[in-house]
């Protein structure tokens, strides 16, 4: 066996579902690839990982590197720690190996090997070691089969008996694939001396699975340091059919669980490609799944072009979505967090950086100090009155889609027109403006527009009692399932609120709006939340005012975003117009 000068080490994570294959496949490759050095592979056991590490000698490196990843997604990365050291060892050799292993039982061999992990106590592990020498091409097969088993005395008198049809079975199978050179050891490590007998049989019956009438496992006890050095012996023993060798690399092939490789969720690979880039423009929201964890980013560049979060629920949506935007509030920008539970600001405000506690407003309805929210503020911050008026219309038509009809439309329509075009006014005001007369004519008489709100409202006075209270009764049973909470009169009744949406534009704010239904109600939380997206939108589009290099990330936050989006305007057209203007949509 040529010797490596000196052997390299990676550790290697083959994602999940492959089949077995995929595993022979590879083997096969390999026998073909020509002037390699032997080289090992090792799979260490311990209570709670398996892994897989690659010895080689550098000058093979590229070569075995692009041979693996060419059968399947297989990751490479330096060992996290020093191989442990061995404390007892065995030699393992196969008898009659001119026979097959049985090679219809090889999953349930993998299963048990690997199962052994549930086994091991802190501070033990179980090695099984191959060193993959040279291979040779497959035999042809003779018409008539020689019992390699006959007795020396049989041979002499030509009296050899024939063999049994599985035994030329087990014999075709061993010289259809291509053979390796192979040392197979095995390693225990564990303090307690009664517990190396253990996990040595235990090891050793899981490999029994695979055995078959003729081919058989047989182990010497040798020298740990065979395994903990390597040692390359002159000439290997065991020979190894491509299929064989691929059974012993104890991959877990399949879509069903192996012991700790779930088939749910399926483990994913980090690309070759993928790079951590510095501390200052990480934004981290999880750990990969290698033994030696990176951390999984989103870059601030493709979180501008917006990032939707999809899995079942408690997979973690939330989770992700708190680490985003805790990195995004530790880095300065503008956030914006619409949680319909309340755990997530719970939690951002539980662990946000002290330099950004004095940028934090809190949108609370459970709180006694109350935020205000004058959709009409956007009229002073250039958005025109009548876009305002239709927002809010399309708004409560979604609200109540069943019961929006002709009049309710009309109503609502020359109420908000009218609300928009008042100073201080606020939303709060529309049921007041259209029931009470003297509210009303106050209002009315800084209001110039004789064919348009003027007409309706000399209309709407020229009605009965009888007939005015027909006429907005529809609108009215709307507003009163929304404006009867207190905490939402508190919220959108106020003219002059201290907070404005526009600051989040123009002062870097960090705003987290919670939206609990069990609060709020469903319908006054939908409402709320349509008005709060609908007016970011609005304020989004007046950012084309601003020379591009003025315009600083805005990373809007949206949970459980179905509910609020669906009623706000074509939302469509807010993320594609958000993307070129610095706002990113999460």
């Amino acid at each position: 066996m040529k010797r490596p000068t000196s052997l390299s080490w990676l550790e290697m994570n083959w994602e999940r579902p492959f089949e077995f294959k995929t595993v022979c496949d590879m083997v096969v490759h390999l026998s073909g690839l020509t002037g390699r050095k032997p080289f090992v592979w090792e799979v260490r056991i311990t209570t709670n990982c398996i892994k897989f590490l690659l010895g080689f000698d550098l000058t093979d490196e590229n070569k075995l590197k692009k041979l693996f990843s060419a059968h399947n997604n297989v990751q490479f990365s330096k060992p996290q720690n020093r191989r442990s050291k061995i404390v007892i060892a065995s030699r393992i050799k196969i008898h009659q190996q001119h026979f097959s292993l049985k090679l219809d039982n090889i999953e349930n061999m993998i299963r048990s090997f690997l199962a052994i992990h549930s086994t091991l106590k802190k501070d033990e592990e179980i090695t099984l070691q191959l060193v993959i020498g040279k291979s040779r091409a497959p035999s042809p097969i003779p018409k008539h089969l020689p019992n390699l088993n006959s007795s020396w005395f049989q041979r002499l008198t030509s009296n050899i008996p024939p063999l049994s049809p599985e035994s030329q079975k087990l014999m075709k199978e061993k010289l259809h694939y291509a053979n390796f050179q192979t040392v197979i050891r095995l390693g225990i490590r564990t303090p307690e001396k009664a517990r190396q007998i253990t996990l040595h049989n235990q090891a050793m019956a899981s490999l029994r699975i695979i055995e078959s009438n003729g081919a058989s496992f047989r182990f010497q006890k040798i020298n740990p340091k065979e395994i903990d050095d390597v040692e390359m012996p002159w000439s290997p023993q065991t020979h190894l059919s491509a299929i064989e060798l691929a059974s012993l690399l104890m991959l877990p092939s399949g879509e069903a669980d192996m012991p700790t490789f779930l088939s749910h969720p399926k483990t994913i690979i980090p690309p070759i490609a993928y790079k951590i880039p510095a501390k200052k423009y990480l934004r981290a929201f999880g750990k990969t799944l290698e033994s030696t964890e990176r951390p999984l980013h989103i870059p601030l560049q493709n979180a501008l072009t917006h990032t939707q979060i999809c899995a079942p629920t408690g997979a973690g949506k939330s989770v992700v979505m708190t680490n985003l935007a805790l990195q995004d509030i530790e880095a300065g920008r503008s956030v914006v967090i619409i949680d319909g539970k309340q755990d997530t600001i719970t939690q951002i405000l539980e662990r946000i950086p002290e330099k950004r506690k004095e940028d934090v407003v809190v949108l609370d309805p459970s709180s006694t100090r109350f935020v205000g929210i004058n959709i009409f503020d956007l009229i002073h911050h250039g958005v025109s009155a009548e876009l305002v008026t239709d927002m809010l219309l399309n708004i409560f038509e979604k609200i109540f889609p069943e019961n929006f009809g002709i009049r309710s439309r009309d109503v609502l329509l020359a109420g908000i027109s009218t609300l928009a075009k008042t100073p201080n006014a606020n939303l709060a005001m529309l049921p007041t403006l259209l029931t009470n007369k003297t509210f009303r004519q106050q209002i009315l008489k800084n209001i110039d527009d004789p064919l348009g709100l003027e007409s309706f409202w000399n209309y709407y006075e020229n009605l009965s009692e009888a007939e005015r209270q027909q006429l907005i009764v529809p609108s009215l049973n709307k507003l009163r399932q929304l404006f009867n909470r207190p905490s939402l009169r508190a919220i959108l009744g106020q003219s002059n609120p201290k907070f404005s949406l526009m600051e989040i534009f123009t002062s870097r704010k960090v705003v987290l709006i919670n939206l609990n239904k069990g609060i709020l109600g469903a319908e006054s939380a939908r409402l709320l939340g349509s008005i709060i997206t609908a007016s970011l939108h609005a304020l989004t589009l007046k950012r084309a005012q601003i020379s591009p290099e003025k315009r600083y990330p805005v990373l809007i936050y949206i949970d459980e975003f179905p509910a609020y989006i669906s009623v706000a305007e074509d939302f469509e057209e807010s993320l594609a117009m958000a993307r070129s203007l610095g706002v990113g949509y999460i």
